[in-house]
C-alpha cells in the first residue's frame, strides 16, 4: 500500500502499483458491484451465500464511504476511477490492513444490510488469490454465468439461466454483434482492443464489417462499457468507418463507463470524432481524463512480490499536444480530437434495475437511436 501510494502521487490512471506473479493480495469469498445505490454482494461462496444481494454498510466498525474514501487516497486519476478501484479491493484483509482499515491482514469483519433489512456482521477470511488468469473486471460479476477459472462453490445472486439484458449474455466472449430484437439496430460490444481468449478482434470486426454491408443498419449501439483498452491502433480504422457504415441520417450511442479506459476511451474517441452530430455518448463517464497518461514501463521490487508501473506517453484529445518530448508519437499517426466525452444520456445503473433483469443504459441508448429521445 505505500507503493501504491506513492504511484497514486502521479495522479495518473495508468501510473500504479501491481503484484508480480504469486503476488495478488488475499481475498475474502465474496464480490461486490459499486451500484448507484450501494455496494452490493453479486458472487460468493456457498457457505456465505446467504449475503448474495446484500448491500455492504461498514467495514470493521467503519461506515463503507468512508472506507471507500480512504483507499481512494492511493489511486491516481479521475474520481470515479479511484473510488471504482477502491470497490475492487473491500474484499481484501491485506489491502485494509496495509491502508490501517483492518487489524489483520488474514481477516476482516465486513457488516451486510440483507435484502430482508436484517443486519449481520461477518468475519471471513482472505483466500489466497492464484495466477491463472487476470482477476476479471467489475462489469464480468453483473452476468451469473460462471467464470472459467471459477470453481463450483461459487454462487451467483441471479440464476445462470435468468433471461439477461442483450449486453449482459454470452459474458465470456469478449466481442460480440447481434441486430436488437431481429430489427435493424445493430449491437457491437468490445471488451478489449487486442484478441482475447483465442477470439481475433480482426476477424471479429470483418464479420461485422460484412454484416453491415448485407443489410442495411437504421442505428448502431456501440457498447464500450467493459472495455479496458489494449491496442488503439486494432479498433482505429473500424471505430473511424463505423459512422460509414451506419449510413446517415442514422444515429450511433456509444454506451460508457468508469470500465472505459485507455484504449477504449480512444475508441469511443474515434467514433465520435467521425460521426460528429449523429453520434450521441449514453450511460457513465469513462475512466480517464482526455488528456492522461499511457504507455511507459515498470519495474519490480527485488525482494517482494510487487511491481510498479509508470506511464511516460501523453494522450490528449481535447486539444493539441505538441511537445514531442511527452506527447505519444503513434498519435500523430492516429489522430484524434473530441470537445469531450462526457454522456450526452447520464444513466445510473441502480440495484433494484438489475435485480428486475434492466439495463437502462442500454435502453436509453436505444431509445436516442430509434429517434425517442
Amino acid at each position: 500500500m505505500a507503493l501504491q501510494r506513492v504511484a497514486a502521487l502521479a495522479d495518473n490512471g495508468h501510473t500504479a502499483a501491481y503484484a508480480d506473479k504469486g503476488g495478488r493480495p488475499n481475498a475474502a469469498p465474496v464480490r461486490f458491484y459499486d451500484f448507484t445505490d450501494g455496494v452490493r454482494v453479486l458472487r460468493a461462496k456457498a457457505p456465505e451465500a446467504d449475503l448474495l444481494g446484500a448491500e455492504l454498510v461498514a467495514i470493521e466498525g467503519r461506515p463503507v464511504a468512508e472506507v471507500i474514501d480512504v483507499l481512494s487516497t492511493y489511486r491516481g486519476g479521475r474520481a470515479e476511477m479511484r473510488r471504482h478501484w477502491a470497490v475492487g479491493v473491500l474484499n481484501s484483509p491485506e489491502i485494509l490492513f496495509g491502508a490501517g482499515l483492518a487489524r489483520d491482514p488474514g481477516e476482516a469483519a465486513w457488516t451486510f444490510r440483507l435484502p430482508d433489512g436484517r443486519t449481520v456482521e461477518r468475519t471471513l477470511a482472505g483466500e489466497p488469490q492464484a495466477d491463472v488468469a487476470p482477476p476479471p473486471e467489475p462489469p464480468r460479476w453483473l452476468s451469473p454465468l460462471p467464470l472459467p477459472s471459477e470453481g463450483p462453490a461459487w454462487r451467483t445472486y441471479l440464476h445462470a439461466d435468468a433471461p439477461m439484458p442483450l449486453a449482459w449474455r454470452d459474458a465470456n466472449r469478449p466481442f460480440r454483434f447481434a441486430w436488437v430484437d431481429r430489427g435493424c439496430v445493430a449491437y457491437l460490444q468490445l471488451k478489449a482492443n487486442v484478441d482475447v481468449d483465442g477470439q481475433s478482434i480482426g476477424a471479429f470486426q470483418n464479420d461485422a464489417r460484412r454484416a453491415l454491408a448485407q443489410r442495411s443498419a437504421c442505428g448502431a449501439l456501440l457498447d464500450l462499457r467493459a472495455d479496458g483498452g489494449g491496442d488503439y491502433t486494432t479498433t482505429a480504422s473500424f471505430a473511424r468507418d463505423l459512422p460509414r457504415l451506419i449510413p446517415p441520417p442514422s444515429k450511433i450511442a456509444v454506451i460508457t463507463g468508469v470500465d472505459t479506459f485507455s484504449a477504449g476511451i480512444t475508441t469511443a474517441a474515434f467514433v465520435k470524432q467521425a460521426g460528429g452530430a449523429r453520434v450521441s455518448i449514453v450511460g457513465q463517464p469513462v475512466g480517464d481524463r482526455l488528456d492522461f497518461w499511457s504507455e511507459g514501463g515498470g519495474g519490480c521490487l527485488p525482494h517482494e512480490k510487487l511491481c510498479l508501473h509508470y506511464a511516460t506517453g501523453r494522450h490528449r484529445y481535447d486539444a493539441p499536444c505538441t511537445d514531442w518530448r511527452t506527447c505519444y508519437w503513434l498519435n500523430w499517426l492516429f489522430p484524434v480530437r473530441v470537445t469531450t466525452l462526457e454522456p450526452d444520456e447520464a444513466v445510473p445503473l441502480t440495484f433494484a434495475d438489475y435485480a428486475a433483469l434492466r439495463d437502462p443504459a442500454f435502453d436509453q441508448a436505444l431509445d436516442v437511436v430509434r429517434g425517442r429521445r
